[in-house]
């Protein structure tokens, strides 16, 4: 396992989240995934048979995350 970190980025104002998690190997194939990627982006169905066989799906296992609504209104929500 390993940290792992990502911010949204807001489509306009300043509300946004800022999460922490570790990031674990999964025990899903992207060919589990397929049909959730295809469905986003139709011709990924085009890398996932040319190159399924070696790309490798991780989750990221959030622990906490930091809502932001504004300058006045954030959270720190923290999981365990």
């Amino acid at each position: 396992m390993s940290c792992a970190y990502f911010t949204t980025i807001p489509e306009k104002g300043n509300a946004h989240i800022k999460v922490r998690g570790q990031a674990v190997k999964s025990l899903r194939t992207i060919w589990d995934l397929a049909d959730v990627f295809c469905g986003k982006i139709p011709d990924y169905a085009e890398t996932i048979e040319q190159v399924g066989q070696v790309l490798i799906v991780y989750e990221i296992h959030v622990d906490q995350a930091v809502v932001t609504i504004d300058m006045e209104h954030t959270e720190t929500l923290i999981w365990q």
